[in-house]
């Protein structure tokens, strides 16, 4: 079980329920069944399931085709304030659900340690989501939105949570900028040979890595920012349609203050890059939002792009 509890804090494992076959007794004797969360509902019922199967098998051939729906909840627009609500809309009402099925678990009885990293797996990754939306609002607005629509479900004492979620999004703002000269930023997308592209992003190797959706892309593109301080990381993609992949390496995003339309360029340098097993550079590049390291390659649908770079902040004037 622990080597378990480690892919699931390492992202080793998709959590869709459309690629899974399971037996119904499983689910039934184990009470493992999907919470009444908004989004991340087949994440707590994979883990449930990684929790008590006793095998599975992993079968990789293409068996299941998915249809793309452009009003699927996770490619609807919406506001800072709604943007922070879906993402905390699992962690405020479905992290019981999770914590239930660890609670009748005996490893996790006898195993606080790996209880508490799944639990905080589960957290960290969505407040990372909001982080971006974040940014955007007032202390006042932050806490307003998660009051607003989470204050009737919590209990007597509900205005705790969104008063500590507040002063969580404080410090981590506090904590961005001290190290924002330390913070790289990949940014990755696809461009399709026809229709539209789609891609997924199977791991990270830093769970403290804040990565969103690129929102500005054309329609037919699909792409992400991932930003980090950890100074390396490995990154696993599968790409799901046929396309053209780019990976932009680039410093972090800093407006200058009396005028928000103007960066301020602070450098990172990357000192490698390897795209599976081949090494693209290993000696220090230079590089910063506007001006980014650029490469790119044909794939296929199917295909898993494993993406590995490191990095230092850029010493010179």
């Amino acid at each position: 079980m622990k080597k378990r509890v480690e892919g699931i804090v390492n992202d080793r494992y998709l959590t869709v329920p459309w690629n899974k076959f399971v037996k119904r007794i499983l689910i039934m004797e184990n009470e493992i069944f999907f919470p009444a969360v908004k989004i991340s509902e087949d994440n707590i019922w994979t883990q449930g399931l990684l929790f008590y199967a006793k095998n599975f098998l992993r079968v990789p051939d293409l068996v299941y085709i998915q249809r793309m729906s452009a009003n699927s909840v996770m490619r609807l627009g919406r506001t800072p304030q709604q943007e922070i609500n879906f993402w905390l809309n699992p962690v405020l009402l479905g992290l019981k659900s999770l914590d239930e099925l660890m609670n009748r678990h005996e490893f996790f009885r006898t195993n606080p340690s790996c209880r508490f990293s799944l639990l905080k797996k589960f957290v960290n990754t969505r407040f990372n989501w909001t982080f971006e939306s974040s940014k955007q609002l007032s202390e006042n607005l932050i806490y307003s939105a998660i009051k607003n629509e989470f204050g009737g479900k919590l209990g007597e004492y509900d205005v705790l949570i969104p008063a500590l979620c507040t002063a969580l999004y404080n410090e981590k703002k506090e904590c961005s900028e001290i190290l924002h000269k330390f913070t790289a930023r990949i940014d990755v997308k696809l461009v399709p040979k026809t229709g539209k592209a789609d891609f997924k992003i199977l791991s990270i190797s830093d769970n403290k890595t804040l990565a969103g959706r690129s929102r500005w892309l054309p329609k037919s593109e699909r792409g992400y920012f991932i930003q980090s301080y950890s100074g390396e990381l490995e990154i696993v993609i599968k790409v799901v349609t046929d396309g053209r992949f780019e990976l932009n390496l680039k410093g972090l995003d800093i407006r200058n203050p009396e005028n928000k339309l103007k960066r301020i360029p602070y450098w990172i340098d990357y000192t490698n890059l390897t795209v599976n097993d081949k090494v693209i550079f290993d000696t220090p590049t230079p590089t910063w939002h506007d001006k980014t390291y650029c490469y790119t390659l044909d794939v296929k649908a199917g295909e898993e792009i494993t993406i590995q770079t490191s990095w230092i902040p850029h010493r010179s004037e």
